[in-house]
């Protein structure tokens, strides 16, 4: 891809967590073409991802700033005791940073509140639908004006088990599980994350989003996710909502992101420009 040179900034929230600050690293895309009052997208990364998301959030960055709107992406993940050791945090715990990253975009003066919206991939699906459900977001004036979901799966429990089984993996959520990357990084799952994931039903937290548009998509290869998985939690979403299957496109919608780019263009120019 060849593109007009885009201006990013780093930026180091902190945020209050139990009595203790953290310290969450994100990016900060401006649009090519600013106004006093931008429309902003949070993307949020998926499992043992990071604000990268393999290149993919990079690219989406550059799209919407050629749309002109702002975007924002952060690192979830805590890190452990080794350098190359994360700590996947409770879906809880991603709910609360993102609500924390959501009411710091508010307040940036360049946003326009009124249209905001949330790109979640995979796992970030789900952190995205219950943040955007969860009761101080939906009473908060204006709304969320929509959200994108790549990935998603109605049974992340099922999701994530197989995939971790697929690694050579024993499933046992009462030790702490690690799993190795491509690119070396060891990702842990904590107990506390399978415990607090009972709490996350997709399906029934779906239907608290029905105070913005959704868009649903999937790779036609996916292999992660399970087809019935993608149906079954667009089937239970209310309101205004679309299910895009990108042909020929993995989990990461791989080798066909051009297709997945084209439709994040014309959704986010009707729900946002």
């Amino acid at each position: 891809m060849i593109e007009e040179k885009i201006n990013e900034e780093v930026i180091d929230l902190e945020i209050m967590h139990k009595k203790e600050f953290k310290i969450i690293e994100g990016i900060k895309t401006s649009p090519l073409i600013k106004t006093d009052k931008n429309p902003a997208v949070l993307l949020v990364h998926g499992f043992g991802a990071n604000k990268h998301e393999d290149v993919l959030f990079d690219e989406i960055a550059q799209i919407l700033a050629e749309e002109s709107i702002l975007s924002y992406r952060f690192d979830l993940m805590k890190k452990g005791e080794n350098n190359n050791e994360y700590i996947e945090p409770p879906l809880s715990t991603q709910r609360m940073y993102l609500k924390h990253i959501l009411n710091y975009i508010k307040k940036q003066p360049e946003t326009d509140i009124s249209r905001i919206g949330i790109l979640g991939q995979s796992l970030g699906s789900l952190a995205t639908i219950i943040t955007a459900g969860d009761k101080e977001i939906k009473n908060s004036k204006p709304l969320l004006k929509t959200l994108v979901l790549m990935g998603a799966s109605s049974n992340i429990k099922d999701t994530l088990k197989w995939y971790i089984e697929s690694k050579g993996i024993d499933y046992n959520p009462n030790e702490p599980i690690i799993i190795e990357k491509s690119d070396k990084r060891k990702i842990i799952i904590n107990p506390n994350f399978w415990k607090d994931l009972e709490n996350h039903n997709g399906t029934k937290k779906i239907k608290k989003c029905n105070h913005c548009s959704l868009l649903f998509v999937r790779g036609d290869n996916d292999n992660i996710i399970k087809k019935e998985y993608s149906n079954n939690i667009y089937s239970e979403a209310l309101g205004k909502k679309k299910i895009i299957t990108i042909k020929n496109a993995d989990h990461g919608f791989n080798p066909n992101r051009d297709e997945l780019y084209i439709a994040l263009r014309q959704w986010f120019r009707e729900e946002l420009v």
